[in-house]
């Protein structure tokens, strides 16, 4: 019975770390970080070790009076032990492998020109004179979609240029060309249960002109 207040306590945590990790990815100029997302993984491979290690005693106390429940915590145990074995598998490899691609920076216009990903996502993009300002948005959708920077001498090193999700539909942030010489800068969003993930390397970020607005509207994923 003490294994079984362990697993539900553990149970719960793995929960309470799921919710502390989005209220830290925050909205608009506080988006997350590669620090903030390690940290989450972290607790996410601990307390999963954790709950498959638990699950797997309970099954055993249990059993001879309750097989099939002893059978249900097994599954529950490796389940546990594959989150665990992704969060690690992530954790080594966070940038993943985008499809890269280019913005035909030269040749934007006003007119929003859309631009069909590999995915079936479709993004407007257009320009005008301006300050060197980058807005971007999503006008149909709630899930979170971001600009996200790989630092070149180590992709496990990140941060999000940009983000946005739910009702925050629009951020707008100076335009840095030269980050394209440092590091990798990619188009990315939330797929299957929220997962963040890099969809496209921009090859040509370092190709934008500072003397146009550039705008990046998400429409379609």
């Amino acid at each position: 019975m003490k294994n079984l207040f362990k697993l539900t306590f553990s149970c719960l945590m793995l929960v309470l770390t799921n919710s502390l990790s989005a209220q830290d990815a925050g909205k608009g100029s506080n988006c997350v970080t590669s620090s903030i997302a390690n940290k989450t993984i972290e607790q996410v491979i601990n307390t999963s070790l954790e709950v498959s290690e638990l699950s797997l005693d309970v099954a055993k106390e249990m059993f001879i009076e309750y097989p099939a429940a002893a059978v249900a915590l097994a599954v529950t145990a490796l389940a546990m032990y594959e989150i665990a074995e992704i969060a690690k598998a992530f954790q080594g490899n966070q940038m993943g492998k985008p499809v890269p691609v280019n913005i035909p920076f030269s040749d934007l216009t006003a007119s929003p020109m859309k631009w069909n990903g590999s995915d079936g996502d479709v993004i407007e993009v257009s320009k005008k004179p301006g300050s060197g300002k980058l807005v971007f948005s999503q006008e149909n959708g709630n899930w979170w979609k971001g600009i996200v920077a790989f630092d070149k001498s180590n992709t496990n090193e990140w941060y999000e240029i940009m983000c946005v999700y739910d009702d925050h539909k629009a951020m707008q942030m100076n335009l840095t060309p030269n980050l394209g010489d440092t590091h990798f800068v990619t188009l990315s969003k939330a797929k299957f249960m929220g997962v963040h993930t890099n969809m496209y390397l921009i090859n040509n970020w370092n190709e934008a002109d500072i003397s146009y607005d550039y705008f990046f509207n998400w429409v379609k994923d």
